[in-house]
């Protein structure tokens, strides 16, 4: 492989070359998150540069200028909104927004509920950060709506996961390497358009996330007093209703269409109103161990209502900002691997816990990277040590019989020594599972490798 081939693929440091970032120190070490989230982006985006691709550029920023023109409004307490008609999207296949009338839109409502949330807290002074509640049945075309329509955000040029345990406490303790991610993440959020998900939680990865690029933009705001403007960060996190200590508060209040919306409706033809909840919120510190608080650094907030796994959620999401699903098409196209993802979607697992490894394997079935950051404990450390095992052991396809008589027996141990709760007997056939999975990974990896010469993890 040649350099330019090295600079591309990403995914082999980070596994493999990750052992040495953990070591590592003064300038080097995750500092390079920053590039890594860029190449591993730019894997995610190069099924464009084959086939049947044509140019959206001009199209999405038209469509952006137009959507500048909506007029939004904000009571001091309701949060009313007052939109323009949404300017009809020119992107086909990806965030496909629709006309609808208002009251084509009032029976979709029940999908989703809009809302605000106030953090309160004695030392500090919390905006008010928008919240929406979704249930399974919500459609692509209104997911699309709260993302551009009602919250107003610009589409990103790279979309960034974090997929990490709910766990208050994190498994990483290296203070090292956790202060030179945060120093990485919190320039790749602030230097470029990206929407950066989280799990929400209050604690963990995801307060090592949230307060690093908290500080950074807090700083950029006092540089740009002197020099220039400070670009916003997107930092949204997705909770389903029972992780949340507050979840039944925020899934059911009401929020009903103001009884004038008629009066609007005809009146002004285009316009239509929402009043949306406001929902006042104290973090305690106290959890239960199953439930949790929300994290108040987030700008926005999404709550799964009714979900039966929260990757059911993820797959949705990811679905927008893909124009065909590869997966299913992989075997009739006349390049079976093509990405055809117009917006680059990363992932980054950081400790994590075992139910976390199957929106890993979901997310490689997509072709979606997954940079893997060792060292930091849990699930993370699980993978990257079958990946070293796996990928130096086998040129092309795996040998069954070696990794079921030598590689699965260390992972169970391995399994053990990062959750201890799984060591009973009775849990046996929960950790094969999680074996199967982890090799799966691996697995599927080679397999896309060899395929399309790219690295997935």
């Amino acid at each position: 492989m040649n350099d330019e081939e090295d600079e591309i693929y990403p995914g082999r440091e980070s596994s493999t070359a990750e052992q040495k970032n953990s070591s590592s120190s003064g300038s080097g070490g995750f500092q390079s998150i920053v590039k890594r989230i860029q190449l591993a982006a730019r894997i995610s985006q190069q099924g464009n540069q084959h086939g049947d691709c044509y140019d959206e550029d001009a199209k999405l920023n038209t469509y952006l200028k137009q959507s500048k023109l909506a007029i939004r409004r904000k009571s001091r307490r309701s949060g009313s909104i007052f939109p323009l008609p949404t300017p009809t999207t020119p992107l086909s296949g990806q965030l496909n927004t629709i006309q609808e009338s208002p009251f084509e839109l009032e029976q979709s409502r029940p999908s989703f509920n809009l809302g605000e949330i106030h953090f309160l807290h004695k030392d500090h002074q919390y905006d008010f950060k928008p919240f929406v509640t979704i249930e399974p049945h919500i459609t692509s075309n209104d997911l699309s709506r709260i993302l551009l329509d009602e919250w107003q955000l610009e589409m990103p040029k790279i979309v960034t996961l974090i997929v990490t345990g709910r766990s208050q406490h994190s498994r990483w303790k290296n203070e090292k390497q956790i202060k030179n991610f945060q120093i990485g993440i919190a320039k790749a959020a602030m230097s470029t358009n990206m929407w950066i998900l989280t799990n929400a939680v209050n604690g963990g990865v995801t307060s090592y996330v949230c307060s690093a690029i908290e500080r950074e933009y807090q700083k950029s705001k006092l540089k740009s007093r002197l020099y220039q403007q400070v670009n916003p960060f997107h930092l949204i996190g997705i909770a389903h209703e029972n992780d949340l200590i507050h979840g039944r508060k925020l899934c059911y209040i009401e929020n009903a269409l103001v009884s004038n919306v008629l009066f609007y409706c005809i009146c002004l033809h285009s316009f239509f109103i929402f009043v949306q909840n406001l929902l006042n919120i104290e973090n305690t510190g106290c959890n239960d161990g199953h439930r949790f608080e929300l994290n108040p650094d987030h700008t926005h907030f999404i709550v799964l209502k009714n979900f039966p796994y929260n990757n059911d959620f993820i797959k949705k999401l990811i679905d927008l900002f893909t124009i065909k699903d590869h997966t299913e098409h992989s075997e009739s196209s006349k390049n079976p691997d093509e990405n055809n993802a117009d917006t680059p979607f990363v992932s980054i697992l950081i400790d994590g816990e075992p139910e976390n490894i199957q929106l890993v394997l979901q997310l490689i079935k997509k072709r979606i990277p997954v940079v893997v950051l060792q060292g930091s404990g849990g699930m993370a450390d699980i993978v990257s040590y079958a990946y070293t095992r796996i990928m130096n052991s086998f040129v092309d396809s795996l040998d069954t019989d070696y990794v079921d008589k030598n590689v699965k027996p260390l992972l169970d141990k391995k399994i053990i020594q990062q959750f201890n709760e799984l060591e009973a007997d009775s849990r046996n056939n929960e950790r094969d599972r999680i074996c199967q999975q982890v090799i799966e990974c691996v697995r599927l990896t080679k397999q896309h490798r060899r395929q399309d010469g790219r690295e997935y993890l």
